[in-house]
Formats: structure tokens, C-alpha cells, sequence
């Protein structure tokens, strides 16, 4: 999975959605981006880039965030079912 997203492009519903649920992680858990990006073993700016959707979606970087969080990839990827943490 590689969804990339340019600003001001039409982005289908479940891109749309995991863009809002990495801030909704992010927020949930009262982390700032850089701090997001340390726990993901990422740089700041990437995981930025990813928020906002200037980045392309990796599936290590889906992967990560889902463990990590230890988040229902249903939930993440779809908006379906609870948030686990």
C-alpha cells in the first residue's frame, strides 16, 4: 500500500481516514509531532509529512503506527470497530 496525497488532491474515503486517525492517535495519546515521530523511530518531518498527507503511506509505516499504539487495524484503517489504546 503507497497512497500518495498532494495538497488539494481528492483522496478516496479510506485514505481520508487514516490520515485523520494518525492525528487522532497523536492527540489522543497528547503527543506532540516531533514526539510522534520518536516514538515511531522516525524523523519528525516525516511523520509531519505523513500527518498532512505530503507523504506517501507506507505499509511498514501503517504497520508501525497500528503496533505501536497497539490500535484495531480495522478501526485504523477503515474508521470501523473501537481504537484499542
Amino acid at each position: 500500500m503507497a497512497v500518495k496525497y498532494k495538497a488539494g488532491s481528492k483522496v478516496s474515503d479510506t485514505e481520508d481516514t487514516m490520515l485523520t486517525r494518525i492525528k487522532e492517535v497523536r492527540t489522543a495519546h497528547s503527543l506532540s509531532q516531533r514526539r510522534m515521530g520518536e516514538r515511531l523511530g522516525i524523523p519528525w518531518r516525516t511523520y509531519q509529512n505523513y500527518e498532512v498527507g505530503s507523504r506517501t503511506l507506507s505499509v511498514d509505516f501503517v504497520t508501525k503506527i497500528i503496533d505501536v499504539f497497539e490500535l484495531d487495524s480495522d478501526w485504523f484503517l477503515f474508521g470501523n470497530a473501537g481504537r484499542s489504546s
